[in-house]
């Protein structure tokens, strides 16, 4: 006759098995697909197994019925693997440890995320999940009920106990994470991946002032009459033209003319694609190289918020500028409001300062920044040059959720295009937005007695996956140019052109707005 611990075993240990099972056959799902479980380092099989006891016991605790457990950390694995299928497809990198603060961010800024994984995708997954625990708490009676306590909790204890061994062996044993996440998920798998690049963020924040190329405050002299400075980081803006000799020239015809009249322009390497803007942001802020950044170049804030870091703003601060970031959107998003007094800024205007009614699109319109940094520009006095860091939105996603009329369809294009081109059209809708933008900037710096300067690059290309996989993907790099009031016309022969990266545009602006000593 089977004894108690017996039949706890089969009832206890079977869905266990069976469920971690399950995840290694959803793993072949997974993009970029992992090695299969049994070629992974020992450590990268330790710590997934690890992992799920760990995820199997916190729901086993909470239902206290097995098979139900079973069920629901399946579909938890599941989901994640869904999730991180639709980052993949998009911006072409895994979930990370560092992407879980967007799921926060999911809940305060749905519109952001929620569209990209697909919103009935995830009523499917919410209503799964409640059929699930519905059925489960309905057929299936909690194990501690018929079993009795003493026999149950030792097991318990002993697989929680095995649990946090296993996690740290993995943990202690396992190959250093290359930080190419296509690479570490590739050879560790989901799970293990992401406990790796956990304890890669425990490590101390290295001294960030070592890695930027920004000079120092008595390395530069400002000319007598100091220059205006505004500096635009533009949504998702690059050149389609580069790639797809459908669309029409004129859709950017004053960014043209800007460039043929600038100091330098030309293509620019950026550290983000299709998202993921901070860490574009972060580079151009402080001269540091994105790829010097270690673990914290997925995300450079979230380390940063209590670290005085080396920034274009602090360095102009020091040299007597009023230092303003204007940005559309809430100042806590990616903890702006508590990195950016950190990073020199005097002031931060979000979206408190306009008025919602005002945008042309779902994110407050390029040409409303506009009138925001002319006013300040009025207002700024006579003794007191200004430096304004725009961040801008229109152009941010979700593409595919607006609509256009037929000839807004066509307008930009020079021929017929199919549905494939969709999202393009609305991209380019706002592309010219943001190529007004820049013709009422370098007007409005013109007009000022101030001399000006005015830079702008984009901070990724767009997401618009359906349009390269029918028209062919572009290579991510951006665009950029360096733009200065001046009483001659500056003639095309003149002008450099100059790829640069990101980290390294700061310096350029330094030294299009400043004189050496």
């Amino acid at each position: 006759m089977a004894t108690v611990t017996d039949t706890f075993l089969i009832s206890f240990a079977l869905p266990l098995f069976i469920g971690f099972s399950a995840t290694c056959v959803i793993d072949l799902c997974l993009k970029p697909c992992p090695l299969w479980f049994w070629r992974r380092h020992h450590a990268d099989i330790l710590l997934n197994l690890g992992l799920w006891i760990v995820i199997f016991f916190i729901e086993f605790l909470q239902y206290r019925r097995p098979w139900l457990t079973c069920l629901i950390a399946i579909v938890i694995y599941a989901v994640c693997v869904l999730i991180n299928n639709a980052k993949f497809k998009v911006l072409r990198e895994p979930f990370l440890y560092q992407d879980i603060d967007y799921l926060k961010d999911l809940v305060r800024h749905p519109k952001l995320y929620l569209p990209f994984f697909g919103i009935g995708k995830t009523f499917i997954c919410l209503g799964i999940a409640i059929a699930l625990i519905c059925c489960g708490l309905i057929s299936e009676s909690p194990l501690l009920m018929w079993s009795g306590t003493d026999p149950v909790w030792p097991f318990v204890f002993f697989f929680l106990f095995s649990a946090v061994l296993l996690i740290w062996f993995g943990s202690k044993a396992g190959p250093t994470i290359t930080c190419d996440p296509v690479e570490d998920v590739r050879n560790a798998g989901l799970l293990a991946a992401i406990w790796r690049y956990s304890l890669a963020e425990r490590r101390p924040l290295p001294q960030l002032r070592q890695f930027s190329n920004l000079p120092s405050m008595n390395q530069v002299a400002l000319d007598i009459k100091k220059t205006n400075i505004v500096v635009v980081q533009s949504e998702s803006f690059f050149d389609p033209r580069r790639y797809f000799e459908s669309v029409k020239p004129s859709v950017l015809k004053h960014f043209d003319q800007t460039c043929r009249q600038s100091i330098k322009y030309g293509k620019l390497d950026v550290p983000a694609w299709g998202a993921n803007t901070v860490r574009t942001e972060f580079a151009f802020l402080t001269g540091i190289a994105n790829s010097l950044l270690g673990i914290d170049k997925f995300n450079p804030y979230r380390r940063s918020t209590g670290t005085e870091i080396p920034s274009i703003a602090r360095l102009l601060k020091q040299l007597g500028y009023r230092t303003v970031c204007i940005h559309p959107y809430p100042a806590s998003f990616y903890d702006r409001d508590k990195v950016f007094p950190r990073l020199g800024f005097d002031h931060f205007i979000d979206i408190k300062a306009f008025d919602q009614a005002q945008s042309k699109s779902v994110f407050v319109s390029d040409l409303t920044l506009v009138d925001k940094v002319i006013e300040l520009l009025d207002v700024t006095k006579e003794d007191e040059a200004l430096f304004v860091f725009v961040i801008t939105m229109e152009n941010h996603g979700p593409l595919h959720l607006e609509r256009l009329s037929d000839q807004q369809f066509r307008r930009w294009f020079k021929k017929e295009m199919g549905a494939h081109a969709e999202d393009l059209a609305v991209y380019l809708s706002h592309l010219a937005n943001a190529d007004l933008m820049i013709q009422r900037l370098t007007q409005a710096l013109s007009d000022n007695t101030r001399p000006g300067l005015l830079a702008w690059f984009g901070d990724h290309v767009p997401m618009m996956s359906k349009v390269y996989k029918e028209l062919g993907m572009p290579e991510g790099s951006t665009d950029y140019f360096i733009w200065r009031t001046s009483s001659e016309q500056r003639t095309y022969d003149l002008v450099e052109i100059k790829n640069l990266a990101v980290h390294e545009l700061a310096v350029h602006i330094l030294s299009a707005a400043t004189t050496p000593k």
